[in-house]
């Protein structure tokens, strides 16, 4: 039996409490590097979808739906980094490769020659950084459950069929003005259900990189209960004997 709203709900809470970090953490010396690089990532995804379920308990469930897609976004991001060898140093280059660009974009714009002459000296080597999202979803993504609930986060990110239809009802000939959007039930539970994976999967990487054994069982015993995957798939994925854990469960869609 798929999970309640109830418990879905409670558990984006719990997530944005144990995100919460201690006055010290202990993280193994081979994942230093690795921890720094999904540490911010992993906590802005819990903290996405924390806000979605605040705002979407305010009576804007609809337009939360951005922030389930930004907390999509950063979960799988954060999994496809720790499931890929090396995939921490090719986040690093490409974040750094585009902060640059953009920078050199405003300096030029902004007609700053003493900036663009530091950026010019402190330009980031040529290097091999991260595909795009699209990408990374697809390499971890091996039943195209993933894509499926991005383009559904995405139907009411952009403007898409959802947005002119949005607030009429009946039919070009004769039509009604909405005061309020409609959208099912299903479709509020789909999104909830995402922000909620999108916690897990989130909070399963940084149970990870530290190594906490407590935390790793009970992001295990979540996965169980709300029947939620805690780690993704990937060709390349990590050697379950090194205690990264499997695939649990799967999304209701």
């Amino acid at each position: 039996m798929k999970p309640t709203t109830r418990a879905l709900k409670a558990w984006i809470a719990e997530a944005a409490l144990l995100a919460v970090p201690p006055e010290q953490i202990r993280v193994p010396v081979e994942n230093d590097r690795l921890f720094l690089t999904v540490y911010s990532v992993c906590r802005q995804a819990i903290r996405y979808a924390e806000a979605y379920s605040a705002t979407a308990a305010s009576g804007f469930e609809h337009e939360a739906v951005p922030l389930v897609r930004a907390a999509f976004e950063h979960a799988v991001t954060a999994q496809w980094v720790y499931l890929t060898p090396g995939g921490h140093a090719l986040l690093s280059a490409g974040v750094r490769a585009s902060m640059h660009d953009f920078q050199v974009r405003f300096a030029q714009r902004a007609g700053d020659h003493v900036w663009m002459d530091h950026l010019e000296l402190s330009t980031p080597p040529k290097v091999h950084g991260r595909p795009n999202f699209g990408k990374m979803m697809r390499a971890v993504d091996h039943e195209e459950f993933l894509e499926l609930i991005y383009s559904l986060l995405s139907q009411a990110t952009h403007v898409t069929f959802r947005s002119v239809t949005g607030y009429l009802d009946g039919s070009s000939e004769q039509f009604e003005l909405l005061p309020e959007r409609r959208v099912s039930a299903e479709v509020n539970y789909q999104v909830l259900h995402a922000a909620a994976m999108s916690s897990l999967l989130a909070l399963s990487v940084l149970a990870h990189v530290i190594d906490d054994p407590q935390l790793l069982d009970l992001v295990s015993r979540r996965s169980d209960e709300l029947m939620l995957p805690w780690l993704l798939e990937s060709g390349s994925a990590r050697d379950s004997s090194t205690g990264t854990g499997r695939p649990v469960g799967r999304p209701q869609v």
